[in-house]
């Protein structure tokens, strides 16, 4: 099982330092992914129900 952390990182002084604030390696696959994703600025879209595009004009 591969650990997967959440950290955020901070500066004392001239010193860098850690902290990590969640062991995310209980989540589902998809769920680490998506949080990859969103921290890498990535815009993510949930389709909530099946649409249908067509080229029918919506007014007259």
């Amino acid at each position: 099982m591969n650990s997967v952390l959440l950290r955020r990182s901070y500066r004392e002084g001239a010193k860098v330092k850690h902290e990590i604030l969640a062991n995310l390696a209980a989540l589902p696959e998809h769920t680490v992914e998506s949080l990859r994703g969103s921290r890498a600025g990535k815009t993510l879209l949930y389709a909530l129900a099946p649409q249908t595009v067509t080229d029918q004009p919506t007014h007259q």
